[in-house]
């Protein structure tokens, strides 16, 4: 996943929460977004070049985005220019995005399937909550939020809605990747539901692009 970072020069390392809703609020996240995607796709084309199983990267999309921005033309913007297959980049929505179902929001999602973008429901387990969005839109991914996660070794009620939430997902093939995973004990659950993914502090620490590459090319080798 590919997470923003704002290096302030007087305040330094700065996390979205920080400035995300202002730039919202300005409209700089138009912006910001068009080029974080083409900066995702230049790194997917340049880490996958010679790779004979590529890998997958996930970028998140703000709602003002998908009323104020053509996402398939920056998309494919995007990949012309990088060179990447559209089938490399996963976008996240947030469940809000998904409330108020109209037929342009459906055929901007269908149009990105074209191009074999994933599309994947972030944070799901709370909030605006509802398996409706599975059937309605043409969803490839599903993200449980670490705040089921983070009781799951603990709550049986946690573990029956996450149970459910993978269940759903193998009978509809889509992908299910649990968030927010930095207890051995979460892994351990998580693992005995037979949740296919998962993601977190337990696996790793968000890192810049070089030390990405050098981190794969040790695990995983450079043309695996």
């Amino acid at each position: 996943e590919a997470l923003l970072r704002w290096n302030h020069g007087v305040f330094g390392l700065q996390r979205p929460d920080r400035f995300i809703e202002l730039a919202e609020d300005t409209g700089l996240i138009l912006d910001i977004g068009h080029w974080g995607r083409c900066e995702v796709a230049r790194f997917a084309a340049e880490v996958n070049l010679g790779r004979k199983t590529p890998l997958h990267f996930s970028v998140n999309v703000a709602a003002i985005e998908l009323t104020h921005r053509d996402i398939v033309a920056s998309v494919q913007d995007a990949v012309n220019e990088s060179g990447a297959d559209p089938a490399w980049l996963t976008l996240e929505l947030t469940e809000r995005m998904l409330v108020e179902e109209t037929p342009q929001l459906v055929k901007m999602f269908n149009q990105l399937r074209e191009l074999r973008v994933g599309l994947s429901v972030d944070d799901f387990g709370v909030g605006y909550s509802s398996f409706r969005y599975v059937d309605r839109y043409p969803l490839t991914e599903i993200k449980i939020d670490k705040a089921l996660v983070g009781e799951v070794a603990q709550s049986a009620a946690k573990r029956i809605i996450i149970g459910a939430v993978i269940e759903i997902g193998r009978e509809l093939g889509l992908d299910i990747v649990a968030e927010g995973i930095e207890t051995e004990a979460q892994r351990e659950a998580l693992s005995v539901m037979e949740c296919p993914f998962g993601q977190g502090y337990l696996f790793g620490a968000p890192v810049e692009a070089d030390a990405f590459k050098a981190l794969i090319g040790t695990i995983l080798g450079s043309t695996a």
